[in-house]
């Protein structure tokens, strides 16, 4: 028989976490992005409508397609001790994580832009890095957590492997007698 994975979101494998970590990850994004559209509709005055819906979603999604970074990198390095292991990639993962999504946003802004003919050109320039930088180094340590929730990245204790249940034989009782289970151990008790 084959063996049963639950997609990699045990820890125990070095997957990208499987995809429930996403049903939490992709509605979260998107209200993130509502948000900020709805904010900048009511903060900045003189902007057209559809600009704060291109900046916010194509930022969004950007995101969502680089979630596969952090889970990448929680599945090789999970953050249990020693600690260097896990520093040493995901430090690096979370700079790789903001250039690429600070390039996305750029790619999807001025590609719908010259798309649909609109007056608007973003330049990827050494501040917007930084400036999105910042951002994108909580981003990548939420989307962490959204992992680890789902148990993605929390590895095995050193010397320890995962016990199989064993299945207990269950016979009925006799007549006279009746069963108690204490955790895994079946007791049969005279009546």
């Amino acid at each position: 028989t084959m063996p049963v994975t639950n997609g990699g979101t045990s820890g125990e494998r070095a997957g990208l976490g499987g995809f429930r970590p996403y049903l939490v990850l992709v509605p979260l994004t998107l209200l993130f992005a509502l948000v900020n559209t709805m904010s900048a509709w009511e903060d900045r005055h003189g902007w057209p409508f559809w600009l704060p819906i291109l900046t916010e979603f194509s930022s969004a999604v950007s995101i969502l397609c680089l979630c596969w970074i952090p889970a990448w990198a929680l599945g090789r390095a999970p953050l249990t001790p020693p600690w260097g292991w896990a520093v040493a990639l995901h430090l690096p993962a979370a700079l790789l994580f903001s250039l690429l999504h600070s390039v996305g946003m750029a790619l999807l802004r001025n590609g719908t832009s010259l798309l649909l003919d609109l007056d608007y050109r973003f330049n990827l320039s050494a501040s917007v890095l930084i400036y999105e930088g910042r951002k994108d180094v909580m981003s990548y340590l939420l989307i962490c957590c959204i992992f680890l929730l789902f148990g993605h990245g929390r590895g095995m204790k050193p010397g320890l492997s995962p016990v199989p249940p064993v299945p207990l034989p269950i016979s009925p009782p006799p007549a006279a007698q009746f069963d108690l289970r204490d955790g895994a151990r079946l007791l049969r008790v005279a009546v």
